[in-house]
């Protein structure tokens, strides 16, 4: 499974507004136990304290989680550059060979695929067989 940078993006995004919202809901909390009123019930308290510590634990979880998904598409994209610099080398050796069976001289061929003069040669003098 690959993922693209659109959903990659997406993620991001989600994780980002999932956390902000998070964190407005703990702000919000505070606040109120900050004007909570000195006869308020002890229940209520304790309430606000168990909501408290539960949106703390949640949002440790969430930053758990988006710090696995983030490894796993670091891993994805380091596997998706392996194949692709796998396939433009195959490409660039079958192109250099096509232009050697052309007679195009191995400088040429060094030159306009990036290759080194030694691997040009080398494909330059197979091209008889």
């Amino acid at each position: 499974m690959t993922i693209g940078l659109t959903e990659l993006a997406v993620a991001m995004l989600l994780g980002a507004g999932v956390s902000l919202i998070a964190l407005g809901l703990w702000r919000y909390l505070n606040g109120l136990r900050s004007v909570e009123d000195e006869n308020a019930p002890p229940q209520i308290a304790g309430l606000i304290r168990d909501g408290e510590e539960r949106l703390t634990a949640m949002v440790a979880m969430m930053e758990a989680g988006q710090s696995a998904r983030l490894e796993t598409l670091r891993s994805e994209i380091s596997s998706v550059k392996a194949d692709l610099d796998w396939l433009t080398g195959e490409r660039m050796i079958e192109q250099a060979i096509l232009m050697a069976r052309d007679g195009i001289p191995a400088e040429e061929i060094s030159a306009d695929l990036g290759l080194s003069q030694d691997a040009a040669q080398t494909i330059s003098a197979m091209r008889r067989h």
